[in-house]
Formats: C-alpha cells, structure tokens, sequence
C-alpha cells in the first residue's frame, strides 16, 4: 500500500505513451493514455497525429510520458542469442562507436532482437518534449514492448504493429520485420486495441509492472537522471502551493490574535492557550509522519537488498553449463482481463534457460531446494533439444 501511495503521489494515476514512426519529415505520433487504478491499467484516450506539438491539445502540461521510439533513427537486427547483450550489439553492429549510441536487447526464442539509436537523437528528443512542458521518464526502441504483449495475442501466426509485421510460428522463432502494414484490431482479454496502440501498450505494461521489462539497454543510469528530475519538478509543483497556503495561514492566525489583543485581553490568554495546544499537536504529527517516512524508506530498502541477496546467493552457485534467458521476480499471476486487476504472484521466481547437461540443472536445483528462503521448486517445462535442454523453474519463497 505504501509503494502504491508513493507512486500515485509521485506519478500520479494516469500514464501516457507516445510512439514515434515513420521517415525523415514524415513522422506520425500515436497517443495512448491509460488509468492505473487498483492494479488495473484501463485505456481510455488513443490518438494519431502529425505534428509533436499538436500533443498540448490532448494532454496536460506537465504530464510525465515513455517514448516508443520506431522511426528511421532506430536500427533493428536479430541474431543468435548471447549471455551477454554487448556481445549481441557488436555482432548485430560491428562497425559502430557503442559510445555514441543507446542500446536495448530483447531475448526473443532463440534470438535476440538488438536495437540501436543514437544518443544525440534521442537526447534532443527528450529536450524537445521538455520545451513544450512535459517530462520524458522512460522508453523503448523499435519494437521491443512487444514482448510483454505476445503472451496474450492467441499465439497468432503474424502480428502486426504500426510499421513492423512480427512472426511467430516459424519454428518457435519470432521474426521482426519493418513494414508498410495496414491497421488491424486486436483482442487482449476483452481489450480491444488496434495494431498502431500495440507498442504503447506494452511499454506502459512496463511502466506500471518493471519486473515484465526483461530486455537488457546501457540507458538505465540516463532514466534514472529524468525520473528525478521529474519527481523534483512534481514536488515544487506540489509542495510549493502547500508551503504557501500553510504560510499564509500562519499569518491569517497572527493577524486576528493580534487584532484580538487589542480587543480584548482576556480573549487573547484564552488563545494563546489553545495556540500551544495547537502547537503540541502540530509538533506531535511532525513527528509522527517522519516516523512513517522513515519506515516506508526502511521498508523500500529492505524489499530490494532482500531480492538483491537472493540473486546473488542462487547465482553464484549457478554451473557453468547453465545459461539463463529470463529471470523474473513475482510475475503477473494471470492474463490481462478488462475490468480485472492485474494481479501479481508474491513470493515466486520464475527462471527460464538453457542447460547444456540436465546433471549441472539437477545440482541446481538441488542446491536451490536447500536455501532458508526457497520453499520449493518446481520444474514448470523441461525440453530436450539437440545438444541441450530448455528449462523453466518456478520458486515459491519463504513468506517474510
């Protein structure tokens, strides 16, 4: 409940997202706004225009937005999957200076789907948007966000996005390909959305629930600097007027013991008394919401050092002959219904990867089984393939 105060105080309850597509002079911008309200996330604005500036008219000023940018200034390659995502880059884009670019990797199947912008670009993108009073906190490239909304699209042969056409039953490979494809409507659970809404969709998914991000990028550190400067931007916003209705109170409540001094004395002692009572309980809830601000920071700690030292107690003991493609903390329980919540399952791990031999995957396991705070591991799927086996494990947590 806390986590949830603070992020509604800091972010408020609607997210938006826009997505940038097209070439050159011929960019196109769609909109999508979305409530989130009880752990549900509900769309309720989608729009498409051709000019930035034409967003004033759709949204507030001030508005914090996750980008999705899709244009000719994203470069998109897939290739065969690396433990680590800077070696897929340099496959994928041997000829460029890494320094000079922003980076996401997206482990899709058996590949991985690289995707590349150019940090001057997208810098000047976020400098734009802040020109015209908003706030830039977060985004995706190409079609990165796809990935959180496939699960739920019926394991269609071929999806569609605003400028890509996505396959996915080719020998369980998901292939991305760039273009020009009309609009098409989809069915998420009983959310109709259309093709164009698909990328805005999953990158505001990842906004609400960061645990379904699970793509790999060096622009962490970058996000992190424009979600600050947001959130001081939301405080003077917010705090300023307080502070300034409370000064002038202050001074109301002055003024008329003042002027009542000077009507009466024996009115004014009766009012300094209930002053310092006033006083003492203004003083005791001081006190009282440092108290709560501590322990909801105490609380926010300790969660994250908790997942952080679980992490790395499992994988430091991990064979070799193991190479992990997903691991995900307290997925989403079920699939997004409209009306529905959506749900996370608490205390599980869900771990996916390739093992070269089931003997090291057998000793993990074991392993995995006998730590304080795992209280049991089950194995969800196990395939043989050529020269090694595809695993997914499930890990229920001790209950703190």
């Amino acid at each position: 409940m806390l986590s949830t105060l603070s992020r509604n105080i800091t972010f408020g309850t609607t997210y938006t997202a826009i997505e940038h597509c097209g070439q050159g002079v011929n960019t196109t911008y769609h909109l999508l706004c979305a409530k989130f309200i009880k752990g549900e996330l509900i769309p309720f604005k989608q729009e498409s225009f051709e000019t930035l500036k034409d967003i004033t008219a759709h949204i507030p000023k001030k508005q914090h937005i996750h980008l999705v940018v899709n244009n000719d200034q994203v470069l998109a390659k897939q290739v065969p999957t690396h433990s680590e995502s800077l070696h897929a880059v340099h496959q994928a884009f041997s000829s460029i200076k890494i320094v000079e670019f922003y980076y996401q990797v997206t482990t899709l199947e058996s590949e991985q789907y690289v995707t590349i912008c150019r940090k001057s670009y997208l810098d000047e993108l976020v400098s734009t948007y802040e020109k015209l009073g908003y706030y830039v906190t977060g985004w995706s490239f190409g079609a990165q966000s796809i990935q959180t909304i496939l699960p739920f699209l019926n394991k269609e042969e071929s999806i569609v996005t605003s400028s890509q056409r996505i396959y996915t039953s080719l020998e369980n490979r998901v292939t991305i390909h760039n273009e020009d494809v009309a609009v098409s409507q989809y069915d998420l659970e009983d959310i109709t959305i259309p093709s164009t809404q698909l990328l805005n969709l999953g990158t505001l998914i990842w906004a609400v629930n960061p645990s379904a991000n699970t793509s790999q990028n060096n622009f962490t550190e970058r996000q992190k600097e424009l979600n600050s400067h947001y959130k001081n931007q939301r405080f003077l916003q917010i705090g300023l007027p307080v502070a300034l209705g409370l000064l002038l109170l202050i001074f109301l409540g002055n003024f008329l013991v003042y002027n009542h001094y000077f009507s009466a004395v024996d009115s004014l002692s009766k009012l300094e008394a209930v002053n310092r009572i006033q006083k003492d309980n203004l003083q005791e809830k001081e006190a009282l919401t440092a108290q709560k601000q501590k322990r909801f920071e105490d609380v926010i700690k300790s969660s994250s050092s908790d997942v952080s030292r679980m992490a790395d107690i499992m994988l430091s003991n991990m064979p070799e002959e193991i190479l992990l493609t997903i691991w995900e903390y307290q997925p989403i329980a079920r699939k997004i219904r409209q009306g529905k919540p959506i749900n996370l399952t608490k205390d599980q791990i869900i771990i996916t990867g390739i093992a070269q031999n089931n003997v090291s995957l057998t000793e993990w396991i074991t392993y995995m089984e006998q730590l304080d705070f795992v209280a049991h591991v089950a194995i969800n799927e196990l395939s043989q393939e050529v020269k090694s086996s595809r695993f997914t494990l499930s890990l229920t947590l001790v209950s703190s």
